[in-house]
């Protein structure tokens, strides 16, 4: 996960996943993963930053509950920064 202090009102997420996950369908399911997880979670996300989640291998073959475990975690660091 990448992330830009805006300062402005909100949150924005972006989804990203490359041709190294696998083939579409692979890529697709990673998407929507990713942002099914952001928009359960969305009111945890910190004010005032945009985000760009990276999708990566592992993520092909985990459920929804392991994808929004590591997003807890990602937004954990960002909120202790």
């Amino acid at each position: 996960m990448h992330y830009l202090k805006t300062g402005e009102v909100g949150i924005r997420v972006g989804i990203a996943a490359g041709k190294k996950i696998g083939q579409a369908v692979a890529r697709n399911r990673a998407r929507r993963l990713l942002r099914e997880a952001a928009r359960e979670m969305a009111e945890r996300f910190p004010e005032g930053y945009d985000f760009v989640l990276l999708a990566r291998q592992p993520m092909v073959d985990s459920g929804m509950a392991e994808v929004k475990a590591s997003l807890e975690r990602l937004i954990g660091r960002i909120k202790r920064t």
